[in-house]
């Protein structure tokens, strides 16, 4: 048998070449059929996998291996304020708060910077006060500025509250809601009022 194969390589060698190119197609074409099946019974309406891992079935992803990125803007710098922790550090003798989820987010105390007086400030054993900014930064950029208040020699610090008028009189107010009170909650110091609604009792600022 051995014999009579190289006897037909030998004696016809275009014919022979012919036969194992058509037998090289043929089996080409097998083995592409058979995979489409396969890949058919896995992937429907003309889906398709990415090279990320994405399962993709016709226009919509079925299966995502992305993990989606938040954005870093003023509104989830708010959420983390009511979700996650802070820690205080200083850097180059700055008072920083850091997120512990994403420390690019970051709160910077500023520096005293005016006397400030108003009627709810002049109630405490130090008389002393002074209004200075803290700045929220993402990724060292300052995204806002608002106004904090130091008090009773230092050992008190909270957000200026708002003015608003009152059966013809003026009062103050914190709004639970707004920014300034949720980062007042994260950095503020209280002394022996221990809360921003224990200063608020002391000081006569209405919190609504």
């Amino acid at each position: 048998m051995t014999d009579f194969l190289f006897k037909t390589i030998e004696n016809y060698p275009v014919l022979v070449t012919v036969v194992f190119f058509a037998l090289g197609i043929i089996g080409f074409f097998i083995r592409r059929w058979f995979f489409k099946e396969n890949d058919d019974a896995l992937i429907k309406a003309g889906g398709s996998i990415t090279a990320g891992g994405d399962i993709i079935a016709g226009n919509k992803t079925v299966i995502s291996h992305k993990k989606e990125e938040e954005e870093k803007n003023l509104k989830n710098f708010e959420k983390f304020i009511e979700t996650e922790e802070w820690q205080k550090e200083f850097i180059n003798n700055k008072e920083i708060w850091i997120c512990q989820k994403d420390n690019t987010y970051q709160i910077e105390h500023g520096e005293n910077d005016r006397e400030f007086k108003e009627d709810w400030t002049i109630g405490y054993p130090d008389k002393s006060s002074y209004c200075s900014s803290v700045y929220l930064k993402i990724g060292g950029v300052r995204i806002k500025e608002l106004s904090f208040v130091s008090l009773d020699g230092g050992r008190i610090f909270v957000p200026v509250p708002e003015i608003a008028q009152e059966n013809d009189r003026r009062i103050y107010l914190w709004n639970k809601n707004s920014l300034e009170y949720k980062i007042g909650k994260v950095i503020g110091t209280f002394y022996i009022y221990e809360s921003l609604e224990g200063i608020g009792r002391r000081s006569n600022i209405k919190i609504i």
